[in-house]
C-alpha cells in the first residue's frame, strides 16, 4: 500500500498543471463551506451574547401571559417571595435575583464627544448582587442619598449598538466601556420622543457595564423603585411594581440549562429570551444549511472536473494499466491506484481551500474590528473558524473528490491486459 501511495502522488505530479486545476473547484468548495460553518457559528453567538443577552449560565424566567396583539395579560403565577423560594430549590440553581421593569416611557439626555445625545429607553431595577462583579468601584450599585447622583449599569449590547450605528454613521469615536465609567447623563422617567406624561428627572452617574442586565436601556439599584413612586406620586402619576417582573437565574454550570428550563416550566414560568434564542438560532441554522448547499453544489461540480480528468487518463494510459496488470498487479490495487490519484488532487484542494478560509477569516474579523471596534470584545468573531470547520470543509472536499473517482478506477481496474496490449 505504501508502493501504491507513492506512486500515486508520482503521478499525480507528474503533471502539475492538471492536478492544480483540477484542485481548484474543490479548493473553493471547502473554503466556502469552512467560511459559512464558521460565520454562521459566529454570528449566532454574537446575536444570542450582545443582542438577546443570553448568557450560557443564565436564565431569565418571567410569569406566562396570554393576549392578542399588543393586549398581554399576566396568566402564570406571580413572582412573590414563596415563588422565588421554589425557584431557588430547583437542582442546578446557583442563585436568584429580581428583577422589576419600570412601567413607564423614558429616556436620557447625555453629551458625547461635545454634541448632545438623545435616546429613548427602558428602565429596570435589579438585585445589586447580580452586576457585583461588574461593578468598577464596589458597593457603587446601591441606594444613595437623594442628592447624590443616580448608579446605572448599561447593558454591554447597549453600548454594542451604538457603536454599530450611531457613532459608525455619525463619525464620532467609538465608545470605549472603561471611558465612559464615572460619567453622567438625565435620565427622564415618564416622559419619551413618544408619549408625554408627568415627568420625573434625575442626573445619572455610570458605574458598570454588565451583559446580565436588560438590553433596552440602564438599570438602577432595588432600592430606588419605592422613591421613584413617591417623586411620581407628587407629580400626580402613581406607579404600581409587583415584587418582580422578572428573574435571574444562574446556574451552577451550563449543563444544567435544559433541566432548569423543565423545572421553571412546570412551576407555569417561561423563559421568553431562551425562546427567542431557539427561534434565532433555527433561522441562522436554516440559512446555514441553505448556503452549505451552494458549497455543497461547487464540490460537485468540481467532482465532475476530476472524475472527466481521471477518465481521459484511464484512456491515455490503458497501456500502462494493462501492462501493470500483466506483470502481477491485481485488479483492486488498480482501483485503488487510481482512487489515491483523486483523494491527492482532493487533499490539495482542501488544503488549499482551507488555507484561503483562514485568509478570509482573519481578513473579516480585523475589517470588522476596525469598522465596529466594540462588536469583537470580550473575544468575540464574526467568523468563528475553528479546526472543526476546516476539517468539516476538507472531509466533504476529500469525500467529493474520492467519489468523483469511483467510476474512473472501475474503469482502469476492469481492462483486460491481454486485449489492452494486444491493441497497443
Amino acid at each position: 500500500m505504501t508502493a501504491l501511495r507513492s506512486l500515486a502522488w508520482r503521478d499525480a505530479w507528474a503533471a502539475p498543471g492538471r492536478t492544480v486545476l483540477l484542485s481548484v473547484g474543490v479548493a473553493v468548495g471547502v473554503a466556502a463551506l469552512a467560511l459559512i460553518l464558521a460565520l454562521s457559528s459566529g454570528v449566532e453567538s454574537i446575536v444570542l451574547r450582545k443582542v438577546l443577552g443570553v448568557l450560557p449560565d443564565q436564565l431569565v424566567v418571567e410569569p406566562q401571559t396570554t393576549g392578542v396583539g399588543p393586549l398581554q395579560i399576566t396568566s402564570g403565577p406571580a413572582l412573590d417571595d414563596a415563588m422565588i423560594a421554589r425557584v431557588s430549590t430547583l437542582s442546578g440553581v446557583k442563585a436568584v435575583y429580581r428583577r422589576v421593569r419600570i412601567p413607564l416611557p423614558s429616556h436620557i439626555n447625555a453629551e458625547y464627544n461635545g454634541k448632545a445625545f438623545y435616546t429613548d429607553v427602558l428602565v429596570e431595577a435589579v438585585d445589586p448582587q447580580l452586576v457585583e462583579a461588574d461593578i468598577a468601584t464596589p458597593g457603587a450599585f446601591t441606594l444613595r442619598s437623594e442628592a447624590d447622583p443616580v448608579p446605572v449599569v448599561l447593558p454591554s449590547a447597549m453600548i454594542d449598538v451604538l457603536n454599530m450605528g450611531f457613532t459608525v454613521n455619525t463619525g464620532l469615536p467609538a465608545i470605549n466601556p472603561s471611558v465612559i465609567i464615572g460619567r453622567h447623563f438625565t435620565l427622564n422617567l415618564g416622559s419619551s420622543s413618544f408619549k408625554v406624561g408627568p415627568n420625573v428627572s434625575m442626573r445619572c452617574e455610570i458605574v458598570g457595564i454588565s451583559p446580565r442586565v436588560f438590553v433596552g436601556g440602564p438599570s438602577i439599584p432595588l432600592g430606588y423603585a419605592p422613591r421613584f413612586d413617591q417623586m411620581l406620586k407628587a407629580q400626580g402619576a402613581g406607579l404600581t411594581l409587583p415584587p418582580a417582573s422578572s428573574l435571574t437565574i444562574l446556574l451552577k454550570s451550563p449543563s444544567y440549562l435544559p433541566a432548569v428550563a423543565e423545572g421553571i416550566r412546570a412551576l407555569g414560568l417561561t423563559a421568553p429570551q431562551q425562546e427567542k434564542a431557539r427561534s434565532v438560532t433555527a433561522v441562522i441554522r436554516a440559512i446555514t444549511l441553505m448556503l452549505s448547499m451552494f458549497a455543497g453544489l461547487v464540490l460537485v461540480v468540481a467532482g465532475t472536473g476530476i472524475g472527466n480528468g481521471l477518465a481521459l487518463m484511464v484512456k491515455d494510459e490503458a497501456g500502462e494499466i494493462g501492462l501493470f496488470r500483466a506483470v502481477g498487479a491485481s485488479r483492486g490495487q488498480v482501483r485503488a491506484l487510481y482512487l489515491m490519484r483523486a483523494g491527492v488532487v482532493g487533499l490539495t484542494g482542501g488544503v488549499a481551500g482551507g488555507a484561503v478560509a483562514l485568509a478570509m477569516t482573519w481578513a473579516v474579523n480585523s475589517d470588522v474590528g476596525y469598522w465596529v471596534p466594540g462588536l469583537l470584545e470580550g473575544g468575540e468573531r464574526v467568523v468563528a473558524m475553528t479546526p472543526l470547520h476546516l476539517l468539516a470543509g476538507l472531509g466533504f472536499g476529500l469525500a467529493a473528490s474520492l467519489a468523483a473517482g469511483l467510476i474512473p478506477a472501475q474503469q482502469a481496474a476492469g481492462l483486460e491486459p491481454a486485449s489492452v496490449l494486444r491493441e497497443r
